[in-house]
């Protein structure tokens, strides 16, 4: 296995050497944590080697991130075909046995002050296996300290803070391009047309009650999916699981016009207050893909509507197919929170 050091003196690489190779020793593939390699047999030994290196003021997390890329292009070129499926999705870290820490910010759903972590993570278009986390982002009160930047930055809204990570994982130089997989969080208009004029590719879980121009008049998403179900456009695609039990997926798809002005949702630092303000765009044609997942006797146990700007070679099937393996990284950040 090839490692790639980071970019610092001689010393500092060796010490990132031994504890990159003592992961190596785990019994699974899923088991975390710092794991005691041969040449440094005391816990203590092996603790004080980490802390030295990780509080180094020389090494940065893109440095420490570097490792991580370089195993993602690898994966990439042999576990993809086409595409590479980036998902992209947030996470409290609560730490309760860090409560003496000055550094949490007070989260959006919670009472307890913590650390907002945001992932973006590679899947195989493939077989929707996970590959490796390509940007990792995470709000302390002295900004947002990313694997893409040397400091911290200012942290910016939630949605505004998407199309930097975006454009970071288009200069990675991965080898196939990115398909970002995101749950409604996004489902934001002036979002939408933002990435569609950088030429990000999404695919991105919509409200039902979004309203969009299909057929000549406005309706709701929700109202679309029905209709398409009363002129039975939907069609079965594949055996999934859903709760662990056997299920079918249909799938259906049509076009629908994003013609309403963004509404903009921004908190007023000084009064604490919410702000919003109407923006007009230009009106942005767009992929629906209604995808259903029903039981053997045709109950319809959940529904997705997928709104995408891929291009048609991905068929409505392969992209609901891609959204089914979104809850990859709700795991990924369970190991995360377990290590």
């Amino acid at each position: 296995m090839c490692i790639k050091l980071p970019d610092t003196e001689v010393r500092l690489k060796n010490r990132y050497h031994r504890l990159v190779v003592s992961h190596l020793s785990v019994n699974h593939r899923l088991a975390a944590g710092i794991h005691l390699p041969p040449t440094l047999g005391k816990l203590f030994a092996a603790t004080q080697a980490a802390w030295r290196f990780y509080s180094n003021e020389r090494v940065k997390l893109p440095q420490l991130a570097g490792p991580l890329i370089e195993c993602a292009r690898q994966s990439i070129a042999e576990a993809c075909n086409d595409w590479v499926l980036v998902v992209l999705d947030w996470c409290n870290l609560h730490l309760t046995d860090h409560h003496t820490k000055k550094d949490r910010v007070k989260l959006a759903q919670s009472q307890d002050p913590g650390y907002e972590l945001l992932t973006a993570l590679a899947l195989s278009d493939r077989a929707g296996e996970p590959l490796a986390p390509l940007c990792l982002e995470m709000r302390a009160a002295n900004g947002v300290h990313s694997t893409r930047c040397d400091q911290p930055f200012k942290a910016p809204s939630v949605l505004d803070g998407l199309e930097p990570v975006m454009k970071h994982i288009g200069e990675l130089d991965l080898g196939k391009p990115a398909v970002f997989i995101i749950d409604r969080e996004a489902d934001s208009v002036g979002h939408y047309r933002q990435w569609s004029a950088s030429n990000q590719r999404f695919l991105i879980r919509a409200d039902d009650d979004r309203l969009v121009m299909y057929d000549l008049k406005e309706q709701t998403l929700g109202e679309v999916a029905d209709e398409l179900k009363r002129q039975r456009r939907f069609v079965e695609t594949t055996d999934v699981l859903f709760e662990g039990k056997p299920a079918v997926q249909f799938v259906a798809e049509t076009t629908v016009i994003l013609h309403r002005p963004a509404r903009t949702h921004r908190v007023d630092p000084k009064t604490g207050k919410a702000k919003h303000k109407n923006i007009a765009g230009i009106p942005l044609s767009m992929r629906v893909v209604i995808s259903e997942v029903r039981d053997r006797r045709g109950k319809v146990l959940a529904r997705w509507l997928l709104l995408t700007n891929l291009p048609e070679t991905v068929n409505a099937a392969t992209a609901a197919f891609w959204y089914y393996w979104r809850w990859r990284i709700e795991t990924y950040h369970k190991l995360l929170k377990g290590a």
